[in-house]
């Protein structure tokens, strides 16, 4: 099943997310324990040596009161039990008396942890106060204090990456939202194009320079595609004229044949008056033959241009402004209509019909500065499909250029078909384009003139 990329990203770093942060747990567990760990065994280290000529003084004068009273100050003070060795043997501690005078105990048991051990929720520690003769003090402080300092650093540190997890996570996700802002864009260019339909450029170039890659190529294709389909629908139709002509021309030759017989007998003075007779009803036959023939050709080359039928044009002018606004937001050109929502039946071809009113308003769109104006102008013969803008104009001599297909797009840089294809479509309809500078807006003035069937 398919996700978003959002929730994509978000499921893949869940797993790494909650390895940081037991990673970050544990670390800021073992850092703060073995950091204050070193601290009080540096304070214990630092108070002992400081009144290390003082102790010797006493042990040396084998005053034990005077070191009993100091030992217990000492352990009460860093609340630990103290125990002086000399020469392996116990001499003043501050927890049970009868162990001086008898070897001390040696630190064999518990964990041994770079110079202490860790035993039964204790840690110990033995400071040297000096090697001949060898005088050790042996601490032994409380664990636990350390140990929930430890816990409490830790879940504080967790809470931290916590909440920086959660702002990065956001941070991604809005990263991600404001990279792939115009895929959206790029989906709907996508359909546009499977449809068809002219792609306009995006509203502003995306973030993702892929994104902008794909939809330039997107939009390369369609400016290809319209072009191909309007050199394809000039040649298509232009290929079937020709052999609707050549079916035509091949079925006159035998009526035109025989009618130039009946003209050669009637050439004939010898001819009998009945032989006269003959040759002129034949004339008159084969005259009526050719043209029942003509006629029919005449309609099956009408009927090659498109399937006509008798629709609603306003309906298709509406449809082709619908498509334009659509392939054009954001340009800031405004297309206002003036004509009214009642039907207006002529017979037409809607779909080659919108090919041509689309290609005269995306120009007019482009060329205009804010405004185009579309008019339906109706008469006893003709009807009139009218299209203005604002824009510079277009130079009088170019305009047969375009319609012929033989003008060039500044634009573009490239030979514009679209006018030319749009005449031949005005043409198969009975009808023509004609330009002329717009007197209402100033810009083109742009008419596909049908006529009314």
């Amino acid at each position: 099943m398919s996700v978003r990329l959002k929730d994509h990203i978000e499921e893949s770093l869940k797993s790494l997310k909650t390895i940081l942060l037991f990673a970050s747990s544990f670390t800021a567990f073992v850092l703060t324990f073995l950091i204050v760990l070193h601290s009080s065994i540096d304070a214990d280290r630092s108070g002992l040596m400081s009144a290390r000529g003082y102790l010797l003084s006493l042990i040396t004068s084998s005053d034990g009161p005077d070191l009993l009273r100091y030992v217990n100050s000492y352990g009460a003070e860093r609340k630990s039990l103290v125990t002086v060795i000399h020469d392996g043997v116990v001499i003043a501690t501050n927890h049970d008396l009868s162990d001086i005078g008898f070897k001390a105990a040696s630190m064999t048991s518990g964990v041994s942890f770079l110079g202490y051990r860790l035993l039964g929720g204790t840690f110990m520690h033995e400071v040297p106060l000096s090697e001949k003769p060898l005088v050790q003090i042996r601490v032994q402080s409380n664990a636990r204090p350390i140990l929930w300092t430890s816990l409490i650093v830790a879940v504080l540190s967790t809470l931290i990456v916590f909440i920086l997890l959660w702002l990065v996570n956001r941070a991604i996700g809005r990263a991600v939202d404001q990279g792939l802002s115009g895929l959206d864009e790029v989906v709907a260019s996508v359909k546009r194009l499977g449809q068809g339909m002219l792609v306009p450029s995006p509203k502003s170039p995306f973030r993702v320079s892929e994104l902008q890659d794909i939809q330039s190529s997107i939009e390369a294709a369609s400016i290809a595609l319209e072009e191909a389909q309007n050199i394809l629908t000039e040649s298509k139709a232009k290929e079937m004229t020709a052999r609707a002509y050549q079916s035509l021309i091949h079925d006159l030759h035998t009526p035109v044949a025989c009618l130039s017989s009946w003209s050669t007998l009637l050439q004939d003075e010898s001819l009998l008056r009945d032989d006269q007779v003959e040759a002129i009803n034949g004339v008159a036959r084969t005259a009526k033959q050719i043209l029942l023939q003509v006629t029919s050709g005449r309609k099956n080359l009408e009927l090659l241009e498109g399937a006509p039928a008798l629709s609603d044009i306003k309906a298709t002018l509406r449809n082709c402004i619908d498509q334009v606004r659509e392939a054009k937001r954001g340009t800031g050109v405004g297309i206002t209509v003036e004509f009214s929502d009642d039907p207006m039946l002529v017979l037409h071809d809607p779909v080659n019909l919108t090919r041509a009113v689309v290609n005269l308003l995306e120009n007019a769109v482009d060329a205009a500065g804010s405004k185009v104006s579309v008019r339906l102008i109706h008469s006893n013969t003709t009807v009139a499909i009218s299209i203005e803008d604002d824009g510079p104009g277009m130079a009088i001599e170019l305009v047969s250029q375009f319609l012929s297909g033989r003008g060039i797009s500044e634009k573009k840089g490239r030979q514009a078909f679209g006018l030319s294809g749009a005449a031949h479509i005005a043409r198969a309809h009975n009808g023509r384009i004609i330009y002329r500078p717009s007197k209402t807006l100033g810009g083109s003035n742009f008419q596909i003139q049908l006529g009314v069937q």
